[in-house]
């Protein structure tokens, strides 16, 4: 691109190299596109912004994964618990029917019973208690799975 500017604001050639205007002024401008540079940047950075979010979804399913395989041996660890709670429960009743059945006979005394029975009731509670953690668990489980399975986590629709 060239321009050619005349000086002191005559529409004429003649006019602007006259005597009393000493200057005049000839510009040249030369613009080459250098690979276009700046589109060839975005392009890398946006590559590089899909390969790290590729990367950070990949770790977060991998987190996913190890929450859901942790939930997994507590709550397999809390079914041999509820087993053991149970077991407890039946023996602290035919200990308590031994005691009450001694008491009745005159052989034992009142507070072996009442601590027999409140044996039971501790063993019914502790029962309660780990249910109630292995529910909670399962729902954690649920929860995690349902992440899992999300349509738009995964980009893909999996549910019925």
């Amino acid at each position: 691109m060239a321009q050619l500017a005349l000086k002191g604001g005559h529409e004429t050639l003649d006019n602007s190299f006259a005597f009393d205007k000493s200057d005049a002024g000839l510009f040249l401008q030369f613009n080459y596109p250098l690979g276009n540079r700046g589109a060839v940047a975005e392009v890398r950075k946006s590559r590089l912004e899909l390969r790290r979010n590729a990367l950070e979804k990949d770790e977060i399913l991998l987190d996913l994964e190890a929450g859901v395989r942790k939930l997994l041996i507590q709550l397999e660890d809390f079914g041999k618990i509820l087993t053991l709670n149970e077991e407890q429960i039946e023996t602290a009743h035919r200990k308590t029917a031994a005691e009450l059945e001694r008491y009745n006979s005159g052989r034992g005394e009142l507070t072996f019973v009442i601590q027999s029975q409140d044996n039971e009731e501790g063993a019914r509670l502790a029962y309660a208690t780990n249910a109630a953690t292995y529910h909670t668990l399962n729902l954690q489980l649920q929860a995690l799975m349902d992440n899992l399975l999300d349509e738009d986590f995964l980009g893909v629709d999996r549910r019925p």
